[in-house]
């Protein structure tokens, strides 16, 4: 079966075909750059896309994609999150000594200066607002990781999960805080697709639900100089409620299903000034549910 190429549907939107990656490694260590994926769960093994680098370093990767996918840039032993989806079309650039600390995304075909005017649609047609609002997106993996997952101060293991009940919540709620807020204040300044956002906010749910899931089995293993703690008798009750995983797209407030749309005037004027208590919206977000003083 063929892959069938890229084509945008009504209003620009992609609907099946390539993410494109061309780009160029500075001082190479290594003579191929993978991209991996898996846009199937169920399936046993990963999908490798391999291409060799020029004598310059330079190369070029067509990714077959049917719809927003998270992959893996893998370059020797360092592997970096990517989020693929038909339309992206990006130059990657890195240091092959030093990829996590070097890498860069940019927009293909968008010409400069126009990227920082994208969130009014600056004369940009639609599939280069596509190709800016993915580079936006993986710079956005980029350090998002930096910030959490290489920092052990955001993570469980080594330290924190040496911490009993309540002070392990409390981390919990520590880094699930400074996630939104981090995710929140990029969608503001940048403009990424309802699929990323999206996604990059369920990342930051599950991790929360996962680690507190695990938290009581995981610290038995690791710290093995003391038993089985024993957790008060509604540390699970998170696991009934409807919207652990499945949050509402819209919000009681304005009837907005747009969260990126949405998010960003409240975060400018009035953020959730007239939510009711019992808002989603209001009470995962990183600002007050009040607002700013009048």
């Amino acid at each position: 079966m063929t892959t069938p190429l890229l084509s945008y549907g009504q209003a620009g939107k992609p609907v099946a075909g390539l993410a494109v990656l061309t780009g160029r490694v500075s001082g190479a260590t290594t003579d191929s750059v993978v991209v991996s994926l898996r846009e199937n769960l169920l399936e046993p093994a990963e999908k490798l896309f391999r291409t060799r680098l020029s004598s310059k370093g330079e190369f070029r990767l067509a990714v077959p994609v049917s719809g927003p996918t998270k992959a893996d840039l893998v370059y020797g032993d360092d592997v970096a999150p990517l989020f693929l989806d038909p339309g992206t079309d990006m130059d990657v650039r890195f240091r092959g000594s030093d990829m996590a600390g070097t890498l860069k995304f940019k927009a293909n075909d968008v010409p400069t200066g126009l990227a920082t005017k994208l969130r009014n649609g600056a004369n940009l047609t639609d599939e280069q607002r596509h190709r800016q609002q993915a580079a936006n997106a993986n710079n956005y993996l980029v350090e998002a990781d930096a910030q959490f997952v290489e920092n052990d101060g955001f993570q469980v293991l080594p330290d924190n999960i040496q911490l009993y009940e309540a002070p392990f919540l409390s981390f919990l709620e520590y880094r699930r805080k400074h996630e939104f807020e981090f995710l929140e204040d990029h969608a503001a300044r940048q403009s990424f697709t309802q699929d990323f956002y999206n996604y990059a906010h369920a990342e930051v749910v599950y991790a929360y639900a996962n680690d507190k899931l695990t938290f009581q089995d995981l610290r038995e293993q690791v710290v093995n100089t003391e038993g089985r703690l024993k957790m008060a008798p509604d540390y699970y009750s998170f696991l009934r409620e409807p919207d652990l995983l499945n949050e509402p797209r819209s919000c009681p407030a304005c009837s907005c299903t747009s969260a990126v749309a949405c998010a960003r005037p409240w975060r400018r004027s009035m953020p959730y000034r007239t939510c009711p208590p019992t808002c989603w919206w209001a009470k995962t977000a990183p600002f007050s549910i009040s607002g700013p003083s009048a």
